[in-house]
């Protein structure tokens, strides 16, 4: 895996230009777009970036604090399985598009 700055494990990049890392080692302190800083003050993504994804039609939570459920495996349950197929938000590592 690619680790940059003090441990930093990105998985791709938003088409904002926002980087998207893994969500394994996570603080719970989010703004209302799904993002945070780190100590370097980089702003950067972990879970879907609800903000990007409103700018881009796409359906999200009515309720924004999904991720706070004791149980990730319900994170699914939050979010409209029968929407249509969503725009490309971002680009991992590997070029495929997200």
């Amino acid at each position: 895996s690619i680790v940059l700055l003090n441990g930093h494990q990105p998985v791709g990049v938003s088409v904002s230009g926002i980087m998207i890392e893994t969500a394994q080692v996570m603080t719970k302190v989010f703004d209302s777009c799904m993002g945070h800083v780190d100590a370097q003050h980089a702003y950067h993504y972990h879970l879907p970036p609800v903000c990007l994804f409103s700018q881009l039609g796409i359906p999200t939570p009515a309720n924004t604090s999904y991720w706070l459920d004791e149980q990730p495996n319900r994170y699914a349950t939050y979010w409209n399985a029968t929407a249509d197929p969503s725009p490309i938000v971002g680009y991992a590592l590997d070029g495929f598009p997200i």
